[in-house]
């Protein structure tokens, strides 16, 4: 695409690894490129936050679609006085999810493919050897068909750990 004298201006959203394939690909000819590369996109929680507003987002933010969203909110950075009020809600949300396939309406669907399975739980094991804290999940259902993630909930993350930089494309907070 970028070689074409028809294509101008070429936009993408994936991965940062294919963006600099492109952008590579782009530099000789000098094409305008966009891009949309994987994120971490935080939420705030301040102690005054309306507490069924924020289990709300926190639900629709990043276990719909099970986290496979571009702008999916991987972050939650809580104040202190509201942390482990917070932590405590938001696992117990976590862990009452519905799990299913699509068409069954549930809470929480699988992953697209075995591969993005084992990425996500790749990561989650980093973390914890890092020193990062599975509240809940981490893991693959182990008791289902298909490529299906627990709902995961990270406590105790700095901002040095992959977990809180690297974009997991899954149901992790």
């Amino acid at each position: 695409l970028c070689d074409s004298d028809v294509v101008r201006h070429l936009s993408f959203t994936g991965s940062t690894e294919v963006g600099r394939i492109l952008m590579r690909q782009c530099a000789p000819t000098v094409k305008k490129l966009s891009l949309e590369l994987g994120g971490k996109s935080a939420a705030i929680a301040f102690a005054d936050a309306d507490r069924e507003q924020l289990l709300a987002s926190v639900r629709g933010g990043i276990f719909f679609n099970a986290g496979q969203v571009c702008s999916a909110m991987s972050r939650l950075l809580v104040q202190r006085e509201i942390y482990e009020e917070v932590v405590e809600a938001v696992v117990e949300l976590a862990e009452g999810l519905s799990v299913g396939l699509g068409q069954d309406n549930p809470d929480l669907t699988p992953v697209v493919s075995a591969e993005q399975l084992a990425s996500i739980e790749a990561l989650c094991r980093r973390a914890i050897d890092q020193g990062a804290v599975a509240a809940t999940g981490a893991e693959a259902y182990s008791d289902r068909a298909g490529h299906f993630m627990r709902p995961t909930v990270f406590r105790d993350v700095s901002p040095e750990m992959c977990i809180a930089q690297e974009e997991v494309f899954g149901p992790v907070l």
